[in-house]
């Protein structure tokens, strides 16, 4: 988005706060489409779940048992399965313990499941030994391949698209962040869409341009923010500057990628905020002309 300072008035809002919080998130990848296409918003980035890929997940993340009750998890046991066929097996095993200091995972049972030409699974009930634990483990996979939940829309729907957003986290443990005000139609619009996805809230509220006290919070941690962006694009330039090998042309673009992206946050935050980047400028520029030098031939760049 082109940045303009008349954009940003003295006597308005500098931005918005926001926080979140997801429950209930289970919903469909067709579901989530028609939400976010109701709400005027791109749903390329949705894609249908990877059923064959789900599978793996579903094993890696089921357990059950605590303390001194059985204990079981999950492991894939076989695995010849791709998007366009085969095969993969999930054994079920069982905590035994063997003595005061040992213990031992035992297979107990075993999930089945063949994969056709579209890569949809369907599971072989010819197979294992009719455990409840297996079904359990049945019941895991088929939800994650039929649903996406919270692990998959945190980060890439609601931490996505509020970093496209130039969002600023707020508190360093997450949760609350500062989205500039050029921004609210987008954010209002991904505000509709968390608040239908299960029960989940999301709240927006914009600063008011007289509260100092919060103004000064979140231009101390755009600083902290920018200053540690550059300090990491500060070390790739350091292993570049230090290398005997030819830069691939892929990392070529990805450092002026990066520096962009940094200039760009930094000048929104700036506007957003009606503040110097004082500093914050002269590092910018000091970065921008190591970069400069070292793809302009200090290090030979490779075709």
């Amino acid at each position: 988005m082109a940045l303009n300072a008349s954009t940003f008035a003295a006597n308005l809002s500098p931005g918005l706060l926001v926080w979140w919080e997801l429950n209930n998130t289970k919903i469909t990848p067709t579901a989530l489409r028609t939400i976010l296409s109701d709400e005027g918003m791109d749903t390329s980035a949705i894609d249908d779940i990877d059923q064959v890929q789900a599978i793996r997940r579903a094993a890696r993340g089921w357990t059950q048992g605590r303390g001194n009750a059985d204990r079981y998890r999950a492991e894939v046991v076989y695995d010849l399965a791709t998007a366009t066929g085969g095969r993969m097996e999930v054994g079920v095993l069982h905590r035994r313990r063997l003595n005061d200091h040992e213990v031992e995972w035992v297979q107990v049972d075993v999930v089945a499941y063949d994969v056709d030409s579209a890569g949809n699974v369907v599971r072989d009930r010819y197979v294992g030994n009719g455990t409840a634990e297996a079904d359990s483990v049945a019941e895991d996979v088929t939800s994650t391949c039929t649903f996406l939940d919270h692990e998959w829309i945190r980060p890439n729907l609601v931490a996505a698209r509020l970093f496209a957003m130039g969002a600023l986290p707020v508190r360093k443990s997450g949760g609350v962040a500062f989205v500039p005000r050029c921004y609210e139609p987008e954010l209002r619009r991904l505000q509709a869409v968390v608040r239908r996805i299960g029960s989940s809230e999301f709240e927006a509220a914009a600063i008011d341009p007289n509260d100092a006290t919060t103004r000064a919070t979140i231009e101390r941690r755009a600083g902290d923010n920018l200053t540690e962006a550059l300090n990491d694009f500060g070390a790739r330039l350091s292993e570049w500057e230090g290398a005997t090998r030819t830069i691939p042309s892929n990392a070529v673009s990805s450092i002026l990628a990066d520096f962009a992206e940094i200039n760009e946050r930094g000048e929104l935050y700036a506007l957003a905020l009606g503040v110097t980047l004082d500093g914050l400028r002269e590092k910018l520029d000091a970065a921008k002309d190591r970069a400069r030098a070292l793809l302009a031939g200090d290090v030979e760049v490779a075709a």
